[in-house]
């Protein structure tokens, strides 16, 4: 992944938002993200049917965000979950939260770009949510996933929209970082 300082600093400056983006008690933004953003409870819902039984596993989040997906093994019997994330402010919240709910002993967070990380093991689940977004070339990066797993690898990928594409595209370019959008073939090879 090229490193693009706007795309850290925008992770940096928002990080508290992507963790309110799963609190159904921040309500407004529960809701607006319930009917604009229903992907995100759509692929939370995907990740943990699709990783049972989770007690004893342990997972590798990369793109990690606020730590919510690791908290989340965790608290359902992970024996460890480790997340990575390009941007510092991620990683720093997501061990506030670790610690604060005393996770920290099953979550590790290394603030890194998973291109450049060596992986000293490999990981019953290793998953990407939201990731491939800011990528513009998704194969070495799903490779990689891939070799650091010894089971399952789960991955979102943004889809073409007539409507939501071109419109994301504008909103991000303006913020200075493009999306991407994929189809199968696009990721598949």
């Amino acid at each position: 992944m090229a490193k693009n300082k706007s795309l850290e600093k925008y992770f940096d400056k928002h990080s508290l938002l992507w963790w309110d983006m799963y609190d159904r008690r921040k309500f407004a933004l529960y809701l607006f993200n319930l009917c604009f953003r229903r992907g995100l409870f759509d692929r939370w819902k995907l990740t943990f049917e699709s990783s049972q039984p989770i007690a004893g596993k342990t997972i590798l989040d990369v793109g990690c965000g606020s730590g919510i997906y690791c908290l989340e093994f965790a608290r359902q019997g992970a024996k460890k979950a480790v997340g990575l994330d390009i941007a510092k402010g991620m990683i720093e919240l997501a061990q506030q939260k670790a610690q604060a709910l005393k996770m920290d002993d099953k979550c590790q967070f290394i603030h890194i770009d998973f291109m450049e990380w060596e992986s000293p093991e490999t990981f019953d689940v290793v998953l990407a949510m939201g990731v491939f977004d800011y990528l513009s070339e998704p194969l070495p990066f799903l490779k990689k996933m891939v070799e650091c797993s010894r089971g399952l690898v789960l991955a979102s990928f943004p889809g073409h929209s007539l409507i939501r594409e071109p419109l994301r595209k504008l909103r991000y370019r303006w913020k200075g970082f493009p999306v991407y959008f994929y189809s199968r073939e696009d990721i598949t090879g």
